[in-house]
C-alpha cells in the first residue's frame, strides 16, 4: 500500500519521498518535471511504482548506495554485499 509512503522528514536530513525515500532536493520537483530524477514529486508517490523505481535505479548507478547515507545509521545490521556501494 504505497499511500501510506508519503513524504518524510528525518531528524538532520532531507524531506524525503515515497517508497524508495528519494530526496525531494535534488532527484524532483513539486507541480512539474525537474530534478536528477526529471519528474515531479507527486509521481514519487503514486500506487504504480514504476517512475519510482526508475529513479532509485539511477541514484543507485549513478552515487551508489551512500545517495541514501542518512539512513545509514538506522541500518541494525552492517554486513552488505562485497564492492555494492563503490562506483565502478
Amino acid at each position: 500500500d504505497t499511500s501510506k509512503a508519503r513524504a518524510m522528514v528525518y531528524a538532520g536530513g532531507p524531506r524525503v519521498i515515497g517508497l524508495f525515500q528519494i530526496s525531494e532536493v535534488q532527484y524532483c520537483r513539486y507541480k512539474y518535471t525537474g530534478g536528477l530524477c526529471n519528474t515531479t514529486c507527486e509521481s514519487l508517490m503514486t500506487d504504480d511504482i514504476t517512475v519510482a523505481a526508475n529513479c532509485a535505479l539511477y541514484i543507485l548507478r549513478s552515487y551508489g548506495f551512500v545517495s541514501w547515507g542518512y539512513r545509514v545509521s538506522d541500518c541494525k545490521c552492517h554486513r552488505y554485499p562485497m564492492n555494492c556501494d563503490t562506483d565502478e
